[in-house]
């Protein structure tokens, strides 16, 4: 799968899972595509890895694993609990 395909197949998988559990994860009940945004992918022989965030629910993050041998995509969601800053 070219990189552009994961890209809007990742925002498909997470517009019905974010739409599905929005109860759970809280915001609103109609995501978007371009609700999400890629803060990093990469593609490894058949294999494409990215990860998303969204500002519509604040601290969401997902990472998205697509795996060519078993044409299987698996989406991890993260929150963010705390930003500490550590001064030299």
């Amino acid at each position: 799968m070219d990189s552009e395909n994961f890209i809007n197949l990742c925002r498909q998988n997470l517009v019905d899972l974010c739409n599905r559990k929005m109860d759970s994860i809280g915001g609103k009940a109609d995501f978007k595509g371009s609700d999400f945004y890629v803060v990093w992918s990469s593609k490894t022989l058949q294999n494409n890895k990215a990860m998303m965030s969204t500002d519509v629910v604040a601290g969401l993050y997902f990472e998205l694993t697509y795996s060519g041998d078993t044409k299987s995509m698996y989406v991890d969601v993260y929150e963010r609990r705390e930003n500490v800053c550590f001064k030299e």
